[in-house]
């Protein structure tokens, strides 16, 4: 199977000039000060009996640098000695007043030196609040709607990292600018408790899972509202142990009646009752197949792609193995075609950034 990564960083923490902070990135930077390209095919590249990976191409995602641009110059030096396409999506503010002229300047720069810029990520995730993310309202600007709609003038695209409660802004950006094309970072970012033992009092219990139900409506109907935005919305399928740090293993307690999945029907999923709901009534402490499923059947498989977030998901215990053994068995579980599967992996991914 080809992989096109659509999210992974490279940075350098501990050498002169670097652009990437540690006190910022964090865990993954002190466990990995260091991550280039070459790493990234170490680690996702699989050839075993039953198993085999080969990576075509990565996506490098800015890592909240220090300079945007320096950056992007520097991703670009790295991507020169990788055996596989590179493409580049930078940091910059669209909300500072000189945005549509600082972006104009990167793109006759990249053209300039062929550099392969192909969008632009601004964090904006509020509450809870990730660095370098200084306001609530970035998604309902009048200005940083006028650098986002320049991106889709530049055929540039925007990554969108935001929480499930700031999905419905970015779903009227979206509907009001569709000449950009908007990529859903981390399946947009859902975060839901653990349940508890069922030792817990019930009360407890009870509450635990009305909260899981409550944060999981909300996401889906920002979600939902990003999907019908228009064909030019993407969404990444990754960063799941967000959601669940064991997600790829296997809950008994639900099981998976989806069909085969085929791109081009008019109906993805044809157990429309198939809504985590069912996981949460029936006590399943995993469920992300089953927002999976939804995310598949809301965009299409067209409109979705996997990515490894790497090394930050290394970071949290995932080697690349089993990170794209994870991928396989969601695929098995919610019996997914071939032809979704080479969506996922990698036609997503090569249409979406034009690669």
């Amino acid at each position: 199977m080809e992989f096109l990564d659509a999210h992974m960083h490279v940075w350098a923490t501990n050498c002169e000039g670097a652009v990437h902070d540690c006190k910022v990135l964090g865990d993954p930077s002190d466990k990995f000060p260091k991550y280039y390209f070459e790493n990234l095919k170490s680690d996702l590249e699989v050839q075993s009996s039953d198993f085999i990976i080969r990576v075509v191409g990565a996506v490098h995602i800015e890592a909240i640098p220090s300079d945007g641009w320096q950056e992007v110059l520097w991703v670009a030096k790295q991507a020169r000695d990788a055996s596989f396409p590179v493409a580049i999506v930078g940091r910059l503010d669209l909300s500072m007043p000189d945005a549509c002229d600082q972006l104009e300047a990167w793109v006759a720069q990249a053209q300039e030196h062929n550099i392969s810029l192909k969008g632009i990520r601004f964090i904006v995730n509020w509450e809870p609040t990730w660095p370098k993310v200084q306001r609530s309202d970035y998604l309902s600007s009048s200005t940083f709607a006028r650098a986002y709609a320049a991106l889709g003038e530049n055929d540039l695209s925007f990554d969108l990292q935001a929480n499930p409660h700031q999905l419905l802004d970015a779903a009227h950006l979206a509907k009001t600018y569709p000449k950009t094309r908007l990529i859903i970072n981390h399946m947009g970012c859902l975060s839901i408790p653990t349940l508890p033992l069922m030792s817990a009092p019930s009360a407890y219990q009870q509450q635990q899972q009305q909260e899981r139900a409550n944060r999981i409506a909300v996401w889906r109907q920002g979600m939902r509202a990003l999907a019908e935005a228009g064909d030019h919305v993407f969404v990444k399928i990754s960063m799941m142990c967000y959601i669940d740090p064991n997600w790829d293993q296997d809950d008994d307690e639900v099981g998976c009646s989806s069909k085969s999945i085929s791109h081009g029907s008019d109906s993805v999923h044809k157990n429309e009752s198939y809504h985590p709901e069912y996981a949460l009534l029936q006590g399943s402490r995993n469920i992300v197949p089953l927002l999976v499923s939804e995310l598949v059947s809301m965009f299409g498989p067209h409109r979705c792609m996997f990515a490894s977030n790497f090394p930050v998901d290394k970071a949290s215990g995932f080697s690349g193995e089993r990170l794209l053994r994870g991928f396989t068995w969601l695929c098995d579980k919610l019996n997914f075609s071939e032809d979704v599967r080479r969506h996922l992996f990698s036609g997503t991914a090569r249409r979406c950034y034009n690669f």
